[in-house]
């Protein structure tokens, strides 16, 4: 069944063709004699053919999984994506943007990359090294995942929480002299001089 989830979602995120996945679901014996679970039998009934066929079936079969499963399925494949060398990210990395605003606020960081990535001339370093460097951030998020799924076994990755720390909003590396405190006289009449 764990394989079988995993093709649909696949199907779902256009990883595997829909017409490779209706091939191995009718050359497949052991599901065709499953027809009485309502998943395999509307897998069997579904029109593979139909204008639409991929927000139909995204829209019918998720609905016979948690979204929350589904979510999980998706950080963690395209984070293993990611690692791997993905060599056009953008697609992933804007899910992680969208997905940062929303239950995943780890994702935020990696997310982000998105922008650096389209202006990496911008930054004066080659779209190489920022593939490079959003595989590495990848790699240790994944792996920072993996552990915590391993000592909060069925918990959504919602309550994960990265060890690694955020990025300061106001860098504290600023001289003193940058920012400055000074006390303002009580005249407020003379804020002209």
């Amino acid at each position: 069944m764990e394989d079988l989830k995993e093709r649909i979602f696949k199907v779902i995120e256009k990883q595997v063709e829909m017409k490779e996945f209706e091939n191995w679901l009718y050359s497949n014996v052991q599901l065709s004699e499953r027809m009485d679970e309502e998943l395999i039998l509307q897998l069997y009934i579904f029109n593979y053919n139909q204008q639409g066929v991929g927000y139909e079936f995204k829209t019918l079969f998720l609905s016979f999984f948690e979204e929350r499963e589904f979510t999980d399925w998706k950080i963690i494949t395209n984070l293993e994506t990611l690692s791997e060398g993905c060599k056009e990210p953008e697609t992933i990395l804007a899910d992680f943007c969208d997905l940062g605003y929303e239950n995943y606020p780890y994702l935020t960081s990696i997310g982000y990359n998105k922008y650096e990535l389209e202006d990496y001339a911008y930054f004066n370093r080659s779209r190489e090294q920022m593939i490079n460097e959003i595989q590495e951030e990848a790699s240790r998020l994944l792996a920072e995942i993996k552990d915590w799924l391993r000592t909060h076994p069925g918990e959504d990755l919602s309550k994960f929480e990265s060890r690694t720390k955020k990025i300061d909003m106001i860098p504290n590396n600023f001289p003193e002299n940058v920012i400055k405190t000074e006390s303002t006289s009580n005249k407020w009449w003379e804020f002209w001089k």
